[in-house]
């Protein structure tokens, strides 16, 4: 699988953009954007994340989502799975933005966190009672986007955030 760590992603359309592979994502902070994290299909692994001030936090299409000891609050909506198809999502242990966890419609109409949208079997329970500790990320990047050409080979386009794609199809 690849490996993310300490990942800063700032006013994008999309912090990070999954079609497929397998990844393991830890310490990234995916703020002020349309979408903290679009998963289309693939494997994820989230752990220790700051999903927060989106659009929508998460938005997951198809595939397996795990994310787990993350923060996702103060989107408009937290995690949203428009299909019922998409039924690998397991987001227990995290913080939503309020003790009382995530709304749902069904499953947790007294949540005044995030609110999770979809089917009423996403799994969120339980969740963290406060924030946790997230780690900071004070040192340069090591993947950065430029007008620059020689920054072409990156493959992020200008305000578009970081697409992962298994160039091997695994």
């Amino acid at each position: 699988p690849s490996i993310l760590n300490n990942i800063y992603v700032k006013y994008s359309t999309y912090g990070l953009w999954i079609k497929d592979g397998s990844h393991q994502i830890t310490n990234a902070h995916l703020i002020d954007g349309n979408y903290g994290i679009v998963m289309e299909g693939g494997t994820i692994e989230v752990v220790n994340a700051e999903v927060v001030n989106n659009t929508y936090g998460i938005y997951v299409l198809g595939g397996t989502l795990t994310i787990k000891n993350s923060s996702i609050h103060n989107n408009q909506l937290g995690l949203y799975v428009p299909l019922a198809s998409a039924l690998s999502v397991d987001a227990r242990n995290n913080w939503w933005g309020d003790q009382s966890g995530p709304y749902h419609s069904v499953a947790n109409i007294g949540g005044k966190g995030n609110s999770v949208g979809g089917p009423w079997f996403i799994n969120f329970s339980p969740w963290l009672k406060s924030e946790p500790t997230q780690q900071s990320i004070n040192h340069p990047p090591t993947l950065s986007y430029s007008q620059d050409p020689g920054y072409a080979s990156d493959n992020i386009e200008n305000g578009k955030g970081i697409c992962l794609i298994d160039p091997h199809g695994e």
